[in-house]
């Protein structure tokens, strides 16, 4: 399905002994990338989107159609808001915007806060919107500093 769906991308198959099947998928091309992980006994296929070598999401559905179709969108160029609207299971607009802006400490910030299994996304939230975590502005405010880094 990702041949079809992505066509003229490189396709790499690797071993991941917990994974259904065993395999993760990377589908790639140019600076951009989509690992796929089909879960072990249940449907569901984690995906992760990665833009020049970072990873940018930890996601999860289980339609095989989404995988394929935010893959292609990904890998056709759409920007993270174009993803998120035509693909609502892959909003990782706050996580883009923080590391778009070079600001490592607000990137580093807005990846715990989208972490699920750490549970504290909405303390971070909170924290945040009152000031209160180093380097990090409320949730929607990034780029209103620029900070320049090398990457």
């Amino acid at each position: 399905m990702l041949q079809a769906a992505c066509p003229g991308c490189d396709i790499d198959v690797g071993d991941a002994p917990g994974a259904f099947g065993g395999f993760v998928a990377t589908v790639s091309r140019g600076d951009r990338a989509v690992y796929v992980i089909p879960a072990r006994g249940k449907r569901l296929f984690r995906v992760r989107h990665k833009l020049r070598g970072t990873y940018l999401s930890w996601l999860a559905t289980t339609e095989l159609a989404e995988v394929a179709g935010s893959a292609a969108a990904w890998l056709g160029g759409a920007t993270v808001r174009e993803l998120a609207v035509a693909w609502p299971f892959a909003d990782f607009v706050d996580i883009a915007d923080a590391y778009e802006s070079g600001d490592r400490i607000e990137f580093q910030w807005q990846v715990y806060r989208a972490y699920k299994k750490s549970d504290l996304g909405a303390f971070i939230k909170a924290a945040a919107d009152c000031g209160r975590v180093p380097g990090a502005r409320p949730v929607g405010a990034v780029g209103r500093r620029r900070t320049v880094h090398g990457r």
